[in-house]
């Protein structure tokens, strides 16, 4: 039972919590940023977001709150452009610190 106990403790040592980069992402967006779609690459630690704010100033401040997280590594704004109703409609590649899923 020992060994069986063992075995266990290093498998959830070793278990990623996918929620927590969810929660972390919610932590990390600006109050009047809406984000529409959301895909998380756990192994590689990497979040595919898209979204919409009302102004580029909004969308700024949302890049300075990234840009200003020691938990993110790196991200990317891919894509920009105009939506409906005057909406700034934007895609951004996060790769963030693994250690956001219990690593």
């Amino acid at each position: 039972w020992q060994k069986k106990i063992k075995n266990f403790s290093q498998l959830f040592s070793q278990h990623l919590l996918p929620s927590a980069a969810f929660n972390f992402l919610e932590s990390a967006t600006h109050p009047q940023v809406w984000l529409k779609q959301i895909s998380l690459d756990s192994r590689g630690s990497k979040i595919v977001a898209s979204g919409e704010t009302e102004s580029f100033t909004t969308l700024g401040q949302q890049l300075m709150i990234l840009e200003e997280n020691p938990k993110i590594k790196s991200f990317v704004l891919s894509s920009l452009s105009i939506g409906k109703m005057g909406k700034v409609d934007f895609a951004l590649n996060i790769l963030f610190d693994s250690a956001i899923l219990g690593r």
